[in-house]
């Protein structure tokens, strides 16, 4: 008979060991096949080989036991308890021998050193928080922050016992418990907890072409991997791609993902012969199983951390702004298991490891507070850690065996621009904290009552005089990234004063808008939106478009509208509409491509009210008004779904279309239709649903429907963002001050929409 795969034979036969069921029921096994147990009972026999015994716990040695009985008498000590035999004053310091040791967090080995502490002392940043310690090793760490698991911890002599996650790969495999499997898959739609990918990432040549389109547009932004070491491994990683760790592969695969925003659709499809699209939401969905099978939602891994942030950044133009809030908490919580938000320098982490740990941990603070912005949430974090804030070193100071601090740099680094927007984030915790009652977002303070103008505009003196002399001026500007720092930096303090005078506070009060607030808003405005056109005009930035695409400034351009509706003349009035005719025709191709956006169609009504407003306020004053921006027109056809129609096509009862009133001279052939008169009804928001005009719009102006969120799955928020729509549509009609809820809630509206116009489910199918 031949031997069956599920058991082992003994001399003379026999089977090594018991039977399943002889096991189960206690009985003594006569180990044949089948056994006489089994012949009785009429059920199969099977046997199984045994699970291996388990480890035994291996003996303390006495100079372990001595250190623990010393920490115990130290702990009665503190508890009130007289020892005498302990020297009251000498604290515990635990020898180098009981420490644990690490491994950088791009898997080099670094100089041992103490890397497991204790801290009886809270940080004085940290007031009231309890003793934490950091257990580390190859890589992997976990923060203990509460009394419990630090107590129980030192009993633990392997860090294995502790940091769970001993085999990544194994930690990312479903565990079963009572019947329910539980693994990362469920985060990014249920797909299957571990798949292979390896054939999935691009050739050798294409691999180190993302990589250095990400060294070129996307790390300067973010800072977050240490180029040198990284690029040893992802040169090793490319060359034997069947023995990627999970960990690497979830960080290549974002590191694609990421990489490919900053790529023109031609350029892709010239290196990679296929379409930007269809390579973004492959890699996006590889990314995200490479995250499951690193088992995400576990992990102690920092590599797996810089993975996730990188994916986040990918989506961020993609994915819904809650998605993207809840991702990105998940982010924040695995950065406090890691104990990113405890500053390295006190938990005797080398020099290496601690400024990649601060690296992370603000760039994840940052990212978390703009997409937490976004979605109407304020993050608070900040004021809970002690991280320091990176030095501002290039990536050839560092290395992960030196033993000293590097000499900061006072001027231009790689680390520019992420450190001005650190120290933005610093400023904005710094006053609201200290400014008012209680923390309540980063921003907040700067609408709050509690605070007076003039005492806001002091505050945000203090951080343009930052900027300006450690950062403005050291910029030049025919570095792409200069350039991009010198915008940001002037544009973060101008945004914040807009928000300071916003007209909002006047409407509340129920008080007119003085002359000096309404010349300063213009003021601001134009200035924050010339910038975002300086910006678009140069070429040398195209690389950072995916992050300056997301910061374009509505609130400005709405802000400057509602102000020319009621201020009509003069020189900076010319000024602004210039520039409105430049800003109108960049958008065009955003409000192109899709359906009519309410955020688009309120804006572009705006804009025609405050034009038909200087042309009356000529006409009344009897000058020659300005000569018509060629994007009025534009702006009339798009809300009104009217279009230049071929000589083949007519629209019946042309005469019941409406045009905004025209400057003097302007002659092109739209602008022979009858004009109405500026004060006649313009109930246009929905308009006229002539089928005629919307197929030909269509044609001129293609959209696709699928994954449009008002077309398919999102039948009620389109009706509340077109009511909403019409509402501000209202109050621009009967010449009333602007209802800024409504604006805010078209905007919030807006980013939904826009995100979720270019997906066709809020996160992209399993792979098959």
């Amino acid at each position: 008979m031949a031997e069956p795969p599920n058991g082992s034979s003994a001399a003379g036969g026999l089977k090594a060991h018991a039977c399943v069921l002889c096991q189960r029921r206690k009985v003594k096994c006569d180990r044949q096949e089948p056994c006489i147990s089994c012949v009785k009972a009429r059920v199969d026999c099977e046997y199984r080989e045994p699970l291996p015994p388990r480890r035994r716990k291996k003996k303390d040695s006495e100079g372990t036991l001595a250190a623990r009985v010393r920490h115990y008498e130290y702990a009665l000590q503190k508890a009130g308890v007289d020892v005498s035999s302990l020297d009251a004053d000498k604290p515990l310091h635990l020898s180098a021998s009981n420490t644990l040791e690490a491994e950088n967090i791009q898997g080099t080995p670094t100089s041992r050193g103490h890397l497991s502490t204790i801290s009886d002392t809270p940080s004085e940043n940290t007031p009231g928080q309890g003793p934490g310690r950091l257990v580390s090793r190859r890589g992997r760490s976990l923060y203990l922050d509460n009394h419990l698991w630090n107590s129980v911890s030192h009993e633990l002599q392997d860090v294995n016992d502790i940091l769970t996650e001993d085999d990544p790969v194994r930690s990312a495999e479903p565990r079963i418990q009572n019947g329910e499997e539980f693994n990362s898959s469920f985060l990014f739609g249920g797909g299957k907890p571990r798949q292979t990918l390896t054939h999935l990432h691009p050739n050798t040549i294409q691999i180190f072409q993302l990589w250095n389109t990400f060294l070129d547009g996307i790390n300067p932004l973010t800072k977050i991997v240490h180029v040198p070491t990284l690029q040893q491994q992802i040169l090793n990683a490319a060359s034997d791609l069947q023995s990627l760790s999970p960990e690497m592969e979830a960080l290549m695969f974002s590191i694609y993902s990421s990489a490919l925003l900053c790529m023109q659709v031609d350029e892709v499809q010239k290196y990679f012969k296929e379409s930007k699209t269809t390579l973004l939401a492959r890699y996006r969905q590889c990314a995200q199983q490479a995250l499951v099978n690193a088992g995400v939602l576990g992990t102690s891994e920092l590599m797996v951390l810089q993975a996730f942030v990188l994916f986040i950044l990918s989506v961020r133009l993609v994915y819904n702004r809650h998605i993207l809030w809840s991702l990105t908490g998940i982010c924040i919580r695995i950065a406090q298991r890691i104990g990113l938000h405890k500053d390295g320098s006190k938990l005797g982490l080398s020099v290496f490891e601690t400024e990649m740990r601060r690296r992370i941990w603000w760039n994840l603070i940052v990212v978390d507070a703009t997409i937490g912005h976004m979605a109407g949430c304020e993050s608070h974090m900040l004021p809970l850690a002690d991280t320091k804030l990176p030095s501002n070193i290039n990536d050839s100071a560092l290395d992960p065996d030196m033993k000293e601090i590097p000499k900061e740099s006072s001027g231009p680094t790689e680390m520019f621009f992420c450190l001005m927007s650190y120290e933005l984030g610093v400023w904005l915790a710094k006053q609201a904290k200290t400014k008012t009652s209680s923390f309540d977002g980063f921003w907040e303070f700067l609408s709050s009552t509690a605070i007076s103008i003039e005492q806001k505009d002091i505050m945000i003196d203090e951080i343009e005089q930052l900027f300006e002399r450690k950062y403005i001026s050291h910029c030049d500007s025919s570095i792409a990234l200069h350039f991009v720092t010198f915008m940001v930096a002037k544009s973060a303090p101008t945004r914040s004063r807009l928000r300071v005078h916003h007209p909002r506070q006047y409407q509340e009060k129920g008080q007119p808008l003085p002359p000096a607030e309404r010349d300063l808003l213009l003021d601001l405005c134009f200035r924050l939106l010339e910038y975002g056109d300086l910006v678009f005009r140069s070429r040398k930035v195209q690389k950072f478009y995916w992050y300056l695409d997301f910061h374009f400034p509505w609130e400005a351009l709405i802000v400057m509208l509602s102000v020319l509706r009621y201020h009509t003349t003069g020189q900076e009035v010319a000024k602004a509409w210039k520039l409105m005719d430049v800003l109108f025709k960049r958008q065009q191709k955003s409000m192109a491509r899709r359906k009519r956006s309410p955020l688009h169609l309120a804006v572009a009504n705006l804009a025609i009210k405050a034009w038909s407003a200087h042309v009356t306020e000529a006409e009344r004053s009897q000058v020659d008004p300005l000569p018509q921006p060629e994007v009025i027109d534009l702006l009339w056809r798009y809300t009104h779904q009217d279009v230049p129609l071929p000589s083949t096509f007519a629209i019946p009862n042309e005469a019941t279309i409406q045009r905004p009133p025209m400057a003097s001279g302007y002659a092109t052939a739209s602008s022979q239709r009858p004009i109405a008169s500026p004060t006649a009804s313009r109930n246009h928001l929905i308009a006229s649903q002539d089928n005629t005009a919307q197929n030909i719009y269509n044609q001129i102006l293609p959209i696709s429907t699928q994954g449009d969120p008002y077309n398919q799955n999102d039948e009620d928020g389109s009706k509340n963002a077109i009511e909403t729509a019409m509402d501000v549509e209202s109050s621009l009609l009967n010449d009333s001050p602007l209802d800024w809820d409504q604006w805010d809630a078209l905007l919030h509206e807006f980013q939904d929409y826009d995100s979720a116009g270019d997906m066709n489910m809020l996160f992209p199918p399993p792979l098959a």
